[in-house]
């Protein structure tokens, strides 16, 4: 895998408030987040001006499809205010760029289930896709300011997030169930999911092979700022796709040295957590390993 060589700007519902706070109190410029809690950026607030086109660097899609979402894909006079013609919005410090109007600002406040992602130069645009492997339909949805998203599938949060616990503890709190993963360990990541656990694992200097069945939960990594990891060329990490328990008949026994099943939510965990998946899987584990772990805890199962 490569680094995914592209600008990724995510927004929530926590961030419009933060602008639109920032709007209201008249601030010319603001330090916010332009990647759900990953990094600081500078932008400007303008209050009501003209964008012109030079300043906006838009593409053609992208404009054709202001127009097309307005009703006014035919109408050439509809044009310029597509390109940018709106009470002022948030552009970036360096490049100068629009990033959004108020009135979308808006829209993503009232949203509190939802992230919107932009690659450079297009619009944003609501996270989420529809499996057509699982039939279910996927999104990512923020969790606290500052803190990595996670998914909702079928309507279930994939993590645990609240007070004292976000994604990213609840990644530590699983990881603690193999601890030690050492450098250099060969790690089964079952259901890669948002990728938190294998990148965790990796960080940690293991060689992470993770799995995943969903072409769309991959789609939610590639729009995920948290996940890029998953897409680092220095990170120890082989991804793929397929079912897990016909994918792992590849590999030979005493393969690896720790196992981690995490299966997207707790109410779709009987599915993927059978009995007979965990005894296949522990033929895999190697003499010096501890056991395949799941971090999930199944009725039934021990």
């Amino acid at each position: 895998a490569t680094t995914q060589n592209r600008q990724l700007h995510v927004l929530s519902a926590n961030e419009a408030d933060v602008l639109l706070r920032a709007r209201e109190q008249g601030a010319a410029t603001l330090s916010i987040s332009l990647d759900l809690g990953l990094s600081m950026s500078t932008v400007g607030l303008e209050m009501d001006m003209t964008f012109a086109f030079e300043r906006m660097q838009l593409s053609v899609d992208s404009v054709l499809r202001r127009c097309e979402r307005a009703g006014k894909k035919d109408d050439p006079d509809f044009v310029p205010e597509a390109m940018g013609r709106q009470s002022g919005g948030v552009v970036t410090e360096v490049s100068n760029e629009l990033l959004l109007g108020w009135d979308d600002i808006e829209d993503i406040q009232k949203d509190l289930k939802g992230c919107y992602a932009s690659l450079k130069g297009d619009d944003f645009t609501r996270v989420q896709a529809f499996s057509e492997i699982t039939g279910r339909a996927v999104s990512l949805m923020p969790t606290q300011r500052d803190a990595p998203p996670t998914a909702l599938v079928a309507g279930f949060p994939m993590h645990r997030f609240g007070k004292g616990v976000d994604p990213r503890e609840d990644t530590e709190r699983k990881m603690a169930a193999v601890r030690p993963v050492k450098k250099a360990a060969q790690v089964l990541d079952i259901c890669t999911g948002l990728g938190y656990t294998a990148i965790a694992a990796a960080t940690k200097g293991a060689h992470v092979t993770t799995i995943e069945l969903d072409d769309a939960m991959q789609e939610m990594c590639r729009l995920n700022p948290w996940s890029q990891g998953l897409f680092d060329e220095n990170m120890e990490i082989q991804q793929v796709m397929g079912d897990a328990v016909e994918v792992v008949k590849a590999f030979p026994p005493a393969s690896f040295d720790r196992i981690l099943h995490d299966p997207p939510t707790f109410a779709l965990a009987v599915a993927v957590l059978g009995l007979r998946v965990q005894l296949r899987f522990r033929g895999y584990v190697s003499s010096g390993g501890a056991g395949a772990t799941f971090p999930v805890a199944v009725p039934g199962l021990r």
